[in-house]
Order: C-alpha cells, then sequence, then structure tokens
C-alpha cells in the first residue's frame, strides 16, 4: 500500500510541477472593474468609447464588457478597449510594478487614433464612384442628401436613394445627413428666417422617415451642411436643433479643428481652432479645386500630433465627378496613416466623430479593482480580489503536513521526502496532492496563462 500511495504521489507532484509559473512565483488574478456613468451623455447613435487602463508590466489578461468577453489590444502599459457597455472588467495578474495599476483615462479619439479625418459627399448625385473608393478600405463618410430629391423606390447609379443607402451604406457605418430640402431654392425670391427653418426641419422630418423604414432605425441623423455655406441657416438650425435630433452644424470655415485642449493651435501657415464650445464647424472643398493641398493637410496633422497633448480632426467636402482627387487622398491617407502604414489616422463620418467626442466630454469613469498601494486613501479606492485558501485534509490520525498550493518545486520536494521517509509507518498525504486529484487540479488548471 505505501508503495502505491508512493507512486502515485510522484505522479501527481511531477503534474503540479507542470502547471507551477516557470519562476515559482504566485500566479494570483485580480480584476479591475471600470463602471461608465453615461447619464449626463447625449442619447446618440455612436456611443462607443475607448479606454486606457493602465496594467504597467502585467501578463494574462481577459476582459468582459456587460460580462461578455470583449476584444482588446495592449499598447505599452495600457489595456485598450472600446466599448458601447456600461461596465468594463479587466482581470490579469499583476506584475512588480504596481504604481497607478487599474488608472483608466477615456482616449482622445476613437481606438486611441492620433487624429480623425471625415469627409461629406453634398447633392446626391454622381456619388457612386467617389463612395466606393471609401467602401475599398472599409472607411464610412456622410451623404448630405437635398430631401426633396431623395425617392424612396428608386435604384438608380446616377443618384443616392434610399434603397442603396438603408440597405448598403447605413448598414456599413456611413451616416446620413440634411442637407435642406431644397437647397434654397425658396418660393420667394426674399426668404425669412422661418423659409430657412423650414427647409431644415422638412428635411429632417422626411430623413427619418426614411431612417425608420431602414433595418437600423434607431441611427440618428444629428449633422446638418448648410447649402452654399449660407450663415442665414445659423439661427434656424439653432432653432431646429433645440427640438430634434440635430448637434452639428457644417458651413464655411474652421475645418482644421483641435480636439483636445481649450484654445487654438497654430504651426506654419494653419492654424487649429478649438472645438471647445462648437456646433458649427467648417468643411474644406479643395478636395475639388487642388488634392495636393488636403494631402498637405492631412500631413500637418501627422507632424503636429502629440504637441502639447493636441489631437487633431479635419473635416471635408466634395459634389459629384471627384473621385479622381478623393482616390488619390484616400490611398495617400491608406499608405501612410492606414493599415498599410502607421495605422494612426481613424477615417469616419462627422457625425460618429463629433458623438465621440460628445460622450468623452461627459462620461464619467469609476474604477475598483486592486490597490498598488493599500495605504494610500487619495483617489479611488481599489480592493484586492480574494484568495481561495488551501483546504485542509484530514489523513491519517489527524496528522496534516501543510504546503501553500503554488510552492516552488524544490520546497515541495524537500517537504515530501521528509513526509515519505522509508521508515514511516504512518505515511503522511500533503493536501496539494489529494487538491490536484479532485476539483483542485482543475482550479489550477484555469489559472495557468
Amino acid at each position: 500500500m505505501k508503495k502505491v500511495i508512493f507512486l502515485v504521489s510522484i505522479a501527481l507532484t511531477l503534474l503540479a510541477v507542470l502547471s507551477l509559473p516557470a519562476n515559482g512565483q504566485s500566479q494570483e488574478q485580480f480584476a479591475c472593474t471600470i463602471d461608465l456613468d453615461r447619464s449626463n451623455s447625449p442619447d446618440l447613435y455612436f456611443n462607443n468609447i475607448t479606454l486606457l487602463i493602465k496594467v504597467n508590466d502585467g501578463q494574462n489578461f481577459s476582459l468582459q464588457t456587460d460580462r461578455l468577453e470583449t476584444n482588446f489590444a495592449q499598447n505599452g502599459d495600457e489595456v485598450v478597449v472600446t466599448t458601447a457597455g456600461n461596465q468594463v472588467t479587466l482581470t490579469f495578474t499583476p506584475g512588480a510594478n504596481q504604481a497607478g495599476l487599474c488608472e483608466t483615462t477615456v482616449a482622445p479619439l476613437l481606438d486611441n487614433k492620433s487624429w480623425a479625418w471625415s469627409h461629406g459627399f453634398d447633392d446626391n448625385v454622381n456619388l457612386r464612384p467617389a463612395i466606393d473608393a471609401f467602401r475599398a478600405k472599409s472607411w464610412p463618410a456622410t451623404i448630405f442628401i437635398i430631401a426633396k430629391e431623395y425617392s424612396q423606390t428608386r435604384q438608380e447609379n446616377w443618384i443616392i436613394d434610399e434603397p442603396f443607402f438603408n440597405n448598403s451604406l447605413l448598414l456599413e457605418g456611413w451616416a446620413l445627413g440634411n442637407h435642406s430640402w431644397n437647397h434654397e431654392r425658396f418660393d420667394t425670391a426674399t426668404p425669412t428666417e422661418a423659409d430657412y427653418e423650414k427647409d431644415i426641419s422638412d428635411a429632417q422630418v422626411k430623413l427619418e422617415a426614411s431612417i425608420a423604414r431602414s433595418s437600423v432605425p434607431e441611427f440618428k441623423i444629428i449633422t446638418f451642411a448648410s447649402p452654399n455655406f449660407s450663415g442665414a441657416y445659423n439661427i434656424p438650425f439653432a432653432n431646429e436643433a433645440a427640438r430634434s435630433d440635430l448637434m452639428l452644424q457644417e458651413t464655411g470655415g474652421d475645418f482644421m479643428l483641435a480636439v483636445t485642449g481649450t484654445s487654438d493651435y497654430t504651426a506654419g501657415d494653419i492654424t487649429a481652432k478649438t472645438l471647445v464650445g462648437r456646433s458649427i464647424i467648417g468643411r474644406d472643398i479643395f478636395v475639388e479645386i487642388n488634392p495636393q493641398v488636403v494631402i498637405d493637410r492631412i500631413d500637418w496633422m501627422a507632424a503636429n500630433k502629440g504637441n502639447s497633448g493636441l489631437h487633431f480632426w479635419y473635416n471635408t467636402l466634395a459634389h459629384g465627378n471627384h473621385e479622381g482627387s478623393l482616390g488619390q487622398i484616400i490611398d495617400h491617407v491608406w499608405r501612410n496613416y492606414g493599415p498599410e502604414g502607421t495605422n494612426e489616422a481613424w477615417v469616419a463620418s462627422s457625425s460618429e466623430v463629433y458623438s465621440y467626442i460628445k460622450i468623452r466630454d461627459s462620461i464619467k469613469v469609476n474604477v475598483q479593482g486592486l490597490s498598488a498601494d493599500p495605504n494610500d486613501s487619495s483617489g479611488t479606492a481599489l480592493e484586492e480580489s480574494p484568495k481561495e485558501e488551501a483546504e485542509e485534509v484530514e489523513v491519517v490520525e489527524n496528522s496534516v503536513v501543510a504546503v501553500e498550493p503554488y510552492t516552488p518545486i524544490i520546497s515541495a520536494m524537500e517537504t515530501w521526502a521528509s513526509t515519505y521517509a522509508v521508515d514511516s509507518q504512518k505515511a503522511q498525504v500533503q493536501p496539494m496532492m489529494i487538491n490536484l486529484a479532485g476539483r483542485g487540479l482543475q482550479n489550477l488548471k484555469e489559472e495557468q496563462p
């Protein structure tokens, strides 16, 4: 019998050796729970937010959002996760450096990109080739629709109508924008403020009805583009925005924006205007005039990114028949700053960029988890995850040798050797080995990286 116990013990000890960390250190798992309070955030369709969670030299990460497994990335000493949820739980093994562990900030731009470029298409017609250039890269933009010309049933390539937008572009993340009902073709030569307001509101009603017929009825039309960059729409837009989903107006000037910081930033002959307090931004139409100017402005963002912690947003515009110019710009961004380059660019619709910033600036982040310094009462209190205690097993006359579940192999073997002396008449089986043979073996397996 003693020989059988001896052989079983050796086998179980070898299992323990294979399961132990290479350095013999404890592989305790800790959890950071990050609650996202969105109660002060506007109700938007694009509601993803990107979190940067400090993990230093930790390892063995798993992450859930609202209790569902979620993809994430590790960037240096941070875990980066993008989520539309309300709670994120990160479980991991802390390393030696626990300073500031689990500190969480909201990234300036989605997926922690350095700068954003958004593009809008106006007037419905002759847009398909340029749209397809964006779609080839899986990059979305905005279609600003003259609502009077928007058909519920027409399916022809020369014009953008409801079937193509609702069944294709909307599902690919594109945004629908309000470009007025009739593009300033009023029935009177001297339109009033009420005429401009009706031009916006009639379009909004029709376009919202179109979205309601789609498979994404929760999409919100938040962006309006002033026909002919007309400032006469400014007050009517504010009035309509007060009673509808509209939030952002695009018109002339100020198309280069600083989306972090509170003041303008100038380098060379370009100034990025602060976005703080703005509901009206500009649109750069140089796509139609000289695409190299647009490329130079994109390069300016890349060259000045991070200066004083700044991030930029550049907004452009084109009508139909400018697919050649747009193709040059798209390819330049893709090769240099997209997936084939530094991958620092976020290309999205102006609706999505503006939505991210509105949520970023209103969301509240509350963290609970492991405290790097238990004596530090400042900041958020973080709690250590509870440890499982080794079970005591009564074996042979209540005599038990206590061994920690992750005892380094040399100590474990020394303890085993003294316990199983040849002249021992009452061999004692260690709790570690008993546990490995039952529920403890499964727990140990699950806890390993």
